[in-house]
């Protein structure tokens, strides 16, 4: 899952509920539409589920068709198919009507090795529409576990994955079998555009763009492409030395410019002479505002932006965090832990140690704004794709360096419609403890391999 909300709003569609019968309990939690349900995590506040209890299952609708099809899944798990045995009319002031379901009892544990969230998803085929399903989604559900040595193997398992500093693990690992140099790693984020892009890798690539900009700087100034214009400009009769032909077919058209004097100059009529009181004419000047000036100027700014909303979405994420941290402590159970609460701690840090590196960078990008605008006076900043390669990006080394990092920027940011605070790539396949387990075994095996690799080569 990606990053997380706590104000999400949407309208109720139904109810599951889930009866536990070892704490004699039931807990109700509202259905949502699956289509228009956002991915971002979204803590539900409206109960919390047992890893390793049974669970019976009934849903409540407003419609009181008979569901001749249901079917669940939790965080995107094999789908369990539940057969319905009755349905009647809900006792509660609000006018649902209940069905209840029957479970095989080895598939009562929905909750088995789930480490943080639940997020149960159900399809619906109701009598009366039933060439189309119905597909609802909870908000995601805190699930507890009474395995207190988890929590420790979790938090191990996760800051282990989270701080991966190798390159060449991370593709061995997550690339899709490419030898291709410019292919990142999926946990960086891939230059593929169905890949995922992590906040980390846009954070990098920031990074490395104010860097370019900083380096370059006095190389930029020294070859500064700029083109000859003519510039229209008034001047005194005294400024002229010369008159051509478009300063004299101008004079014709405006005598009302003209002005009696008692020198002999070279305009006479009925004995009087005349000067103008200006002349319009044009000279050379150089001009700046060029398409490759556009984009140097305008793709700093598109950078301080992005770099600016990232900002606010980190501190916003942050604040949010913090509630669901604080939020989620108190509904420790004695004998029981929240896994929940320990994937949350490590978003939040991850979030603050975001944030402690885009603060400072947001200021070394202001100030490149302010060197490189000083640089290019009278310029238009713009920056759309897609680019054109021109012959200055390909003549000139100090625009062509700028140009690749143009080409990296549109292949990770601009296919996102949305930027939202960052895709926790290690947290989205990895919705079990299992899983998990799995991933962080394979992360061993891979780094295992690396190393002696690394030995070989140095032995040879």
């Amino acid at each position: 899952m990606d990053s997380t909300n706590t104000s999400f709003r949407s309208k109720r569609r139904g109810i599951i509920q889930l009866t536990s019968p070892s704490e004699k309990s039931t807990q109700n939690f509202s259905l949502y539409d699956y289509s228009s349900f956002p991915d971002y995590i979204s803590p539900s506040t409206e109960g919390i589920v047992s890893e390793n209890y049974q669970y019976g299952i009934a849903l409540l609708f407003q419609s009181n068709s008979p569901i001749i099809e249901c079917k669940l899944s939790v965080n995107g798990s094999d789908e369990i198919s539940l057969k319905a045995q009755q349905t009647v009319k809900n006792s509660s002031k609000e006018p649902f009507y209940k069905t209840s379901f029957c479970i095989d009892k080895y598939k009562d544990r929905l909750f088995t090795l789930i480490y943080g969230f639940a997020r149960i998803q159900v399809s619906v085929t109701f009598q009366s529409s039933a060439d189309s399903p119905f597909i609802f989604t909870t908000q995601d559900i805190p699930c507890q576990s009474q395995t207190p040595e988890q929590h420790q193997f979790i938090t191990q398992m996760l800051e282990e994955l989270l701080d991966i500093g190798n390159r060449t693990v991370l593709n061995w690992m997550f690339t899709q079998g490419t030898s291709n140099s410019e292919q990142y790693s999926i946990l960086e984020g891939s230059l593929n555009k169905n890949a995922p892009k992590s906040m980390l890798s846009l954070i990098q690539l920031i990074e490395k763009i104010a860097s370019t900009y900083e380096e370059n700087i006095t190389a930029f100034r020294a070859h500064r492409y700029c083109r000859i214009v003519k510039h229209p400009i008034r001047l005194s009769p005294h400024q002229v030395h010369k008159l051509g032909c478009k300063e004299q077919l101008w004079l014709l058209k405006n005598e009302n410019i003209l002005e009696k004097t008692q020198s002999k100059t070279g305009i006479q009529y009925q004995n009087n002479f005349y000067m103008p009181r200006y002349i319009k004419t044009n000279q050379n000047a150089k001009s700046f505002n060029t398409y490759e000036n556009r984009l140097i100027l305008g793709f700093i700014q598109a950078v301080l932006r992005k770099t600016n909303t990232l900002r606010n979405s980190l501190e916003g994420a942050i604040t949010s965090l913090q509630t669901i941290e604080n939020d989620l402590s108190g509904k420790i159970q004695p004998g029981f832990f929240l896994p929940s609460l320990t994937v949350i701690t490590q978003y939040k840090d991850r979030d603050i140690s975001f944030i402690n590196r885009i603060k400072p960078l947001l200021k070394r990008i202001q100030a490149i704004n302010r060197i490189y605008s000083q640089a290019l006076p009278n310029v238009k900043p713009t920056f759309t794709a897609p680019l054109q390669y021109s012959k200055v990006f390909q003549e000139i080394e100090a625009y062509s360096v700028f140009f690749k990092l143009m080409q990296r920027w549109i292949f990770l940011v601009i296919p996102r419609s949305k930027m939202k605070t960052y895709r926790c790539i290690y947290l989205e396949p990895i919705n079990s403890m299992n899983t998990m387990y799995s991933t962080n075994c394979y992360y061993g095996l891979i780094y295992m391999i690396f190393m002696r690799t690394c030995a070989t080569n140095s032995q040879s």
